[in-house]
């Protein structure tokens, strides 16, 4: 197992599940502790934590469902995730509840300094509400999988009268298939019992440093998913070189919620792009950061 980077945790498989849990603790608290991420992503329970807590383990780790490696690679997750956030670092001391002599907890197996002061480092957020709530809004969007496939073909199928014919065409399914796979497929789940929908989806080709497809269910329009899908794609994309995306041109109604949702965040028109496949004119725009 590689180890976590800086420039490489992003593509961790656990990112996603602790960019998820760290957002829903914020959305409560000010302060992130890292016990409290791994309670949310259901790593550790709260009736071992309480037992820990209280005296009954030796050490946290041992009732921490999964290896030690998969333990110390989500320490480092959070670790570099809420330096990413700017949230500022304070330590704390954790010792024994109940009756009895109070004495500091152990965290691991080996009693590491650096692994215990891992565990005890708390994160508190001292920016603006609204800069947390857009943490927060970013943290629903998540890698996909094939999971997902059904929904994004139902999605297709929505907005086959602006893209052309998609659903049903084998090279629109085998791209989307390759680009779940090579996580470049972002989403927005809506989940009831077992059946899985999209709120929302966005395609990147990094090859293109290019937003590929971008499209929001009709009743979750006008909320803010869009923007917020495109802010997440982008950030996947090669900042230090220009982003393209295929839009429709200013002349479609609409397609003007889409041009404006490009214009908004800095794109310009570069080219005619001829006709889409559904046979609506289009334009190439880009992007420099």
């Amino acid at each position: 197992m590689k180890q976590v980077a800086l420039n490489t945790y992003k593509k961790d498989k656990y990112y996603p599940r602790v960019v998820r849990a760290i957002a829903r603790i914020l959305a409560k608290s000010d302060m992130v502790a890292p016990v409290e991420v791994l309670i949310e992503m259901g790593n550790l329970t709260k009736q071992n934590y309480d037992a820990w807590r209280n005296g009954n383990v030796p050490y946290l780790e041992r009732v921490f469902e999964g290896s030690l490696s998969k333990a110390n690679r989500i320490l480092r997750i959070i670790g570099f995730h809420v330096h990413d956030l700017n949230m500022v670092p304070k330590n704390s001391t954790y010792l024994k509840r109940g009756k009895g002599k109070k004495y500091p907890l152990r965290f691991s197996k080996t009693g590491d300094r650096k692994v215990e002061e891992a565990y005890t480092r708390h994160y508190c957020w001292n920016q603006s509400q609204d800069k947390k709530q857009s943490v927060i809004k970013l943290a629903n969007i998540d890698y996909s999988n094939l999971d997902d496939y059904e929904a994004w073909i139902s999605l297709a199928r929505e907005i086959e009268f602006l893209f052309g014919p998609m659903a049903d065409e084998e090279v629109f399914q085998q791209a989307l298939k390759q680009a779940i796979s090579e996580n470049r497929a972002f989403c927005i789940r809506q989940k009831v019992g077992n059946n899985i929908s999209l709120k929302g989806g966005i395609v990147i080709s990094k090859d293109a440093n290019e937003i590929v497809w971008l499209a929001v269910s009709g009743k979750y329009r006008r909320t803010g998913l869009g923007r917020q899908l495109l802010d997440f794609a982008i950030g996947k994309l090669n900042l230090k070189e220009t982003i393209f995306v295929q839009t429709f041109d200013k002349s479609i109604p609409e397609g003007l919620a889409a041009r404006r949702l490009y214009l908004d965040k800095g794109f310009i028109d570069l080219k005619d792009g001829g006709l889409n496949p559904a046979g609506i004119p289009t334009v190439i725009m880009k992007l420099t950061v």
